[in-house]
């Protein structure tokens, strides 16, 4: 019996999985010559630059739509909306683009150590990520926006203290996320880790939280923001509290879709109405708003790049009588503001 990699597989693309040499070459030519004729392999390479941040970002959409099982190359662009479309189509060509270049590397080695089987199946995979990036580049927008979505401004509940009600429903296991949550942190972002150092200044105790950007491109996004928070505030307690005792400093990390199970099955029916972990996020905003921070402080927090981007999160009406434990907040890129502003997007699909 072949070994697993080299079996035959059930899905053709113009190439049979027999050992016939002169098909493969004449197969892997052709798929050349395709690629030869898009900026896939540019795009490959290119693609080795991107942040790491980025990189997992449109690692998660590769894995939700893209399929090198499937002659068409998975669900691509299907069902995506108008406002998400560029942040899809930019994610899905870097991953077709990324997965051609390992698979035919992967098809020339195979070929070279007379490996044909091994070398006829990667040389398949390339020919449906070329598929897919080129289906990709040629969609079209849909020529309608789609309806928006609710914002998560609208479900905060009315009055001070609801996150410490929240902090109540929730296990031990939930509630560092939910800690991070509370000072802005995006799902996505607590997926990426959110690192949480004990600090002692001329202020006194502080907690430093720095969070990586999950939904950052060349013009939108804060690759990192590092906040201080002070650690007698409600939020600066709930993440102290997510530091091994005995320690300084400690990372949480949660998986997005855990995160929002969290609130969908345990901590939503204990509470009552409809907060969600973004609700959080926008609750953050609207408090930093009460307390009369700069705009560009307040992006700097949320992890924008411009100060246009809060205006879809909580009103200063809906600032909490207790303030924010917010002391100072850094981020990689300048804030842009004025009409400058008009030329960045800081979209989030998960965020409305």
């Amino acid at each position: 019996m072949l070994p697993r990699h080299d079996r035959p597989c059930g899905h053709q693309i113009g190439i049979t999985m027999a050992t016939d040499r002169d098909k493969l070459i004449a197969f892997v030519r052709e798929t050349h010559r395709l690629a030869g004729e898009t900026d896939i392999v540019a795009r490959g390479k290119a693609g080795r630059e991107v942040s790491a941040a980025t990189a997992a970002d449109y690692a998660r959409v590769g894995r939700a739509r893209l399929d090198l099982e499937d002659e068409s190359g998975g669900r691509l662009m299907e069902g995506v909306s108008r406002q998400s479309w560029d942040h899809h189509r930019a994610a899905l060509r870097h991953e077709a683009a990324m997965a051609f270049r390992a698979h035919r590397s992967a098809c020339d080695r195979a070929q070279r150590s007379q490996y044909l089987q091994t070398a006829a199946r990667h040389a398949r995979a390339s020919r449906v990520a070329l598929r897919a990036f080129t289906a990709v580049s040629a969609a079209t927008r849909p020529p309608e926006r789609s309806a928006p979505r609710r914002s998560k401004r609208k479900t905060l509940p009315k009055g001070d203290g609801w996150q410490k009600r929240a902090w109540e429903a929730a296990t031990a296991a939930m509630r560092p996320a939910l800690a991070c949550g509370w000072v802005g942190a995006r799902p996505n972002e607590i997926e990426l880790g959110v690192a949480l150092e004990r600090l002692q200044t001329q202020q006194g105790a502080v907690v430093q939280v720095r969070i990586r950007g999950a939904k950052v491109t060349d013009h939108s996004g804060q690759p990192e923001r590092v906040l201080w928070i002070s650690a007698t505030s409600p939020e600066g307690l709930a993440l102290l509290s997510a530091i091994p005792e005995g320690a300084t400093r400690t990372e949480v990390w949660r998986r997005a879709k855990r995160i929002n199970l969290d609130w969908s099955q345990r901590i939503r029916p204990v509470m009552g109405g409809k907060p969600s972990a973004y609700s959080l996020r926008h609750q953050f905003a609207a408090n930093l708003k009460a307390q009369g921070f700069d705009p560009i402080e307040i992006a700097k927090a949320l992890g924008h790049l411009s100060v246009k981007s809060q205006k879809r999160y909580g009103s200063a009406s809906q600032g909490q009588g207790g303030g924010v434990g917010l002391l100072a907040v850094d981020a990689t890129r300048d804030v842009r503001a004025g009409p400058e502003a008009d030329l960045v997007t800081d979209y989030d699909p998960g965020d409305p």
